[in-house]
């Protein structure tokens, strides 16, 4: 179903803000500047965003988005943040299905149902925000070039 009036506003604005975040951390081909527009079109009548862009010579960035509306406006519902390398196998993700409530520790996640898949596939507490699965990728691809 169609998002109607001041939600598509919400939309449009989370968008922007994705696509400055994606764009400050990472040089992005040109394709991705010319596909984004309709990728939002396509947003705004699905309810969901699915993106996928190479962020790095060895990954490729796959994210997805579901989004409801509540009282307090736009909620990113289900999301799936994968860096995937260039064979296609997941180097890390994050994502907040129910699955797991603790670390690989053995501890309490800080912020159920969000986590994260780590290099080493260790389950580890997530804020389920993209700025910080970002800041992971660029911690990873840094530490991979040095």
């Amino acid at each position: 179903m169609p998002i109607e009036g001041h939600y598509q506003v919400q939309l449009l604005d989370h968008r922007r803000t994705l696509y400055t975040l994606l764009t400050d951390a990472f040089s992005l081909p040109e394709r991705f500047h010319v596909e984004f527009p309709t990728s939002v079109e396509d947003a705004l009548i699905s309810g969901a965003l699915h993106i996928r862009v190479p962020v790095a010579e060895t990954g490729t960035l796959s994210l997805r988005e579901e989004y409801a509306f509540g009282q307090q406006g736009l909620i990113v519902s289900r999301y799936s943040y994968n860096i995937i390398d260039n064979n296609g196998k997941n180097i890390f993700r994050a994502d907040n299905l129910p699955y797991h409530q603790r670390d690989y520790r053995n501890q309490l996640l800080s912020y159920p149902p969000h986590h994260i898949h780590d290099e080493q596939e260790r389950i580890r507490s997530f804020s389920g925000h993209l700025e910080n699965f970002i800041t992971e990728t660029v911690r990873l691809f840094s530490a991979q070039s040095s």
